[in-house]
Protein backbone atom coordinates (compact mmCIF):
# COMPACT_ATOMS: atom_id res chain seq x y z
CA UNK A 1 0.00 0.00 0.00
CA UNK A 2 1.40 3.35 -1.02
CA UNK A 3 0.86 6.62 1.05
CA UNK A 4 0.38 10.22 -0.44
CA UNK A 5 2.16 11.76 2.75
CA UNK A 6 3.78 10.81 5.80
CA UNK A 7 1.18 12.99 7.89
CA UNK A 8 -2.10 10.35 6.75
CA UNK A 9 0.98 7.28 7.96
CA UNK A 10 1.63 9.03 11.34
CA UNK A 11 -2.31 9.66 11.92
CA UNK A 12 -2.85 5.84 11.48
CA UNK A 13 -0.49 5.09 13.54
CA UNK A 14 -2.08 6.75 16.09
CA UNK A 15 -5.07 5.66 15.19
CA UNK A 16 -3.55 2.09 16.06
CA UNK A 17 -1.88 0.62 12.92
CA UNK A 18 1.42 0.43 14.43
CA UNK A 19 2.77 -1.77 11.63
CA UNK A 20 2.59 0.88 9.63
CA UNK A 21 5.43 2.64 11.71
CA UNK A 22 7.91 0.48 9.28
CA UNK A 23 7.21 3.56 6.75
CA UNK A 24 8.55 5.85 9.03
CA UNK A 25 11.60 3.87 9.65
CA UNK A 26 12.46 3.07 6.02
CA UNK A 27 12.24 6.79 5.20
CA UNK A 28 14.15 7.76 8.12
CA UNK A 29 16.88 5.12 8.75
CA UNK A 30 19.97 6.53 6.34
CA UNK A 31 18.93 10.36 7.70
CA UNK A 32 18.90 8.72 11.44
CA UNK A 33 22.04 6.94 10.94
CA UNK A 34 23.82 9.32 9.33
CA UNK A 35 22.77 11.98 11.55
CA UNK A 36 24.13 9.72 14.72
CA UNK A 37 26.80 9.13 13.07
CA UNK A 38 28.23 12.48 12.23
CA UNK A 39 26.97 14.14 16.22
CA UNK A 40 28.63 10.71 17.79
CA UNK A 41 30.86 9.62 15.31
CA UNK A 42 32.82 6.24 16.69
CA UNK A 43 32.38 6.88 20.23
CA UNK A 44 28.80 5.27 20.12
CA UNK A 45 27.23 1.64 17.94
CA UNK A 46 26.06 3.57 15.27
CA UNK A 47 23.30 0.85 14.29
CA UNK A 48 22.43 0.84 18.27
CA UNK A 49 21.98 4.45 18.76
CA UNK A 50 20.24 4.16 15.62
CA UNK A 51 17.79 1.68 17.14
CA UNK A 52 17.17 3.66 20.20
CA UNK A 53 16.22 6.80 18.45
CA UNK A 54 13.88 4.65 16.86
CA UNK A 55 11.99 2.95 20.07
CA UNK A 56 12.02 6.50 20.66
CA UNK A 57 10.18 7.59 18.18
CA UNK A 58 7.54 4.66 18.31
CA UNK A 59 7.38 5.80 21.77
CA UNK A 60 6.78 9.43 21.22
CA UNK A 61 5.14 9.92 17.23
CA UNK A 62 1.30 9.83 19.44
CA UNK A 63 2.89 13.01 20.78
CA UNK A 64 3.90 14.88 17.75
CA UNK A 65 0.87 17.20 16.69
CA UNK A 66 1.87 18.53 12.90
CA UNK A 67 2.98 22.13 14.14
CA UNK A 68 5.86 21.66 12.28
CA UNK A 69 7.57 18.83 10.17
CA UNK A 70 8.07 15.70 10.86
CA UNK A 71 11.17 15.70 9.84
CA UNK A 72 12.07 18.21 12.44
CA UNK A 73 10.71 15.87 14.80
CA UNK A 74 13.04 13.01 14.21
CA UNK A 75 15.78 15.22 14.27
CA UNK A 76 15.24 16.52 17.62
CA UNK A 77 14.51 13.33 19.09
CA UNK A 78 17.98 11.80 17.45
CA UNK A 79 19.71 14.88 18.74
CA UNK A 80 18.39 14.30 22.36
CA UNK A 81 18.81 10.39 21.93
CA UNK A 82 22.93 10.88 20.90
CA UNK A 83 23.33 13.38 22.88
CA UNK A 84 22.16 11.44 26.32
CA UNK A 85 24.31 8.36 25.43
CA UNK A 86 26.83 10.85 24.51
CA UNK A 87 26.46 12.11 28.49
CA UNK A 88 26.17 8.55 29.82
CA UNK A 89 29.37 7.43 28.20
CA UNK A 90 31.12 10.39 28.74
CA UNK A 91 32.93 9.87 25.45
CA UNK A 92 34.28 12.52 22.72
CA UNK A 93 33.72 12.90 18.74
CA UNK A 94 36.36 10.72 17.45
CA UNK A 95 35.65 10.18 13.88
CA UNK A 96 39.02 8.64 11.83
CA UNK A 97 36.83 7.85 9.06
CA UNK A 98 37.12 11.74 7.03
CA UNK A 99 34.61 10.18 4.40
CA UNK A 100 31.18 11.76 5.99
CA UNK A 101 33.21 15.28 5.10
CA UNK A 102 33.80 15.01 2.02
CA UNK A 103 32.20 11.95 0.34
CA UNK A 104 34.21 10.59 -2.43
CA UNK A 105 37.75 11.48 -3.11
CA UNK A 106 38.25 11.69 -7.20
CA UNK A 107 40.80 9.83 -8.30
CA UNK A 108 44.23 12.21 -7.69
CA UNK A 109 47.67 10.91 -6.80
CA UNK A 110 48.35 9.21 -3.58
CA UNK A 111 50.17 11.86 -2.10
CA UNK A 112 47.15 14.39 -3.31
CA UNK A 113 44.73 11.71 -1.80
CA UNK A 114 47.01 11.75 1.59
CA UNK A 115 47.13 15.34 1.65
CA UNK A 116 43.38 15.96 1.54
CA UNK A 117 42.76 12.86 4.06
CA UNK A 118 45.28 15.12 6.27
CA UNK A 119 43.14 18.50 5.65
CA UNK A 120 39.61 17.20 6.74
CA UNK A 121 41.51 15.15 9.41
CA UNK A 122 42.29 18.97 11.10
CA UNK A 123 38.72 20.11 9.98
CA UNK A 124 37.38 17.56 12.40
CA UNK A 125 39.54 18.24 14.87
CA UNK A 126 38.35 21.14 14.51
CA UNK A 127 35.12 20.37 14.34
CA UNK A 128 34.75 18.03 17.55
CA UNK A 129 36.43 20.69 19.86
CA UNK A 130 33.53 23.08 18.70
CA UNK A 131 30.79 23.82 21.55
CA UNK A 132 28.18 21.28 20.92
CA UNK A 133 25.24 23.78 20.25
CA UNK A 134 27.41 24.79 17.17
CA UNK A 135 28.53 21.16 16.22
CA UNK A 136 24.65 20.96 15.69
CA UNK A 137 24.01 23.66 14.27
CA UNK A 138 26.68 23.33 11.47
CA UNK A 139 26.42 19.43 11.30
CA UNK A 140 22.53 19.62 10.55
CA UNK A 141 22.74 22.58 8.25
CA UNK A 142 26.32 21.97 5.89
CA UNK A 143 26.21 18.08 6.62
CA UNK A 144 22.04 17.83 6.54
CA UNK A 145 21.31 20.26 4.19
CA UNK A 146 18.82 21.50 7.18
CA UNK A 147 16.78 25.19 7.06
CA UNK A 148 17.94 27.34 9.92
CA UNK A 149 14.10 27.75 10.15
CA UNK A 150 13.94 23.97 10.78
CA UNK A 151 16.93 23.67 12.43
CA UNK A 152 15.45 26.47 15.03
CA UNK A 153 12.69 24.10 15.62
CA UNK A 154 14.52 20.76 16.23
CA UNK A 155 16.79 22.74 18.83
CA UNK A 156 14.05 24.77 20.23
CA UNK A 157 15.88 28.30 19.44
CA UNK A 158 15.44 31.40 17.62
CA UNK A 159 16.49 31.59 13.39
CA UNK A 160 18.61 34.60 14.65
CA UNK A 161 20.04 32.37 17.08
CA UNK A 162 20.84 29.37 14.50
CA UNK A 163 22.39 32.04 12.52
CA UNK A 164 24.89 33.00 15.23
CA UNK A 165 25.85 29.16 16.29
CA UNK A 166 26.72 29.00 12.78
CA UNK A 167 28.42 32.01 12.51
CA UNK A 168 30.47 31.32 15.87
CA UNK A 169 30.93 27.65 14.98
CA UNK A 170 32.86 29.11 11.46
CA UNK A 171 35.00 31.43 13.25
CA UNK A 172 35.99 28.61 15.76
CA UNK A 173 36.86 26.54 12.73
CA UNK A 174 38.95 29.11 11.09
CA UNK A 175 40.65 30.07 14.25
CA UNK A 176 41.51 26.55 14.93
CA UNK A 177 42.59 25.75 11.74
CA UNK A 178 44.99 29.03 11.36
CA UNK A 179 46.40 28.03 14.21
CA UNK A 180 47.37 24.83 12.85
CA UNK A 181 48.28 26.50 9.21
CA UNK A 182 45.40 24.23 7.66
CA UNK A 183 42.56 26.94 7.54
CA UNK A 184 43.58 27.78 4.00
CA UNK A 185 43.75 24.13 2.37
CA UNK A 186 40.23 23.34 3.92
CA UNK A 187 38.31 26.44 3.66
CA UNK A 188 37.04 26.25 0.10
CA UNK A 189 36.18 22.93 0.81
CA UNK A 190 34.52 22.52 4.10
CA UNK A 191 33.43 25.25 5.74
CA UNK A 192 32.46 28.09 3.07
CA UNK A 193 29.15 26.51 3.20
CA UNK A 194 26.34 28.74 3.95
Amino acid sequence: MVYENEKEIIQRICAGEEHLFRFIIERYQQRVASLCYKLAGRSLNIEEISQQVFIELYKAVKKFRFQSQFSTFVYKLTLNTVSKALKKQKKILFIEDVQIFRGELQENDFEEQQLQEDRFRELHKAIVCLKENQRTALCLHVFEDVSYKEIASTMGISVSAVESLIFRAKISLRKSLSENNAFEAVEETAISYS
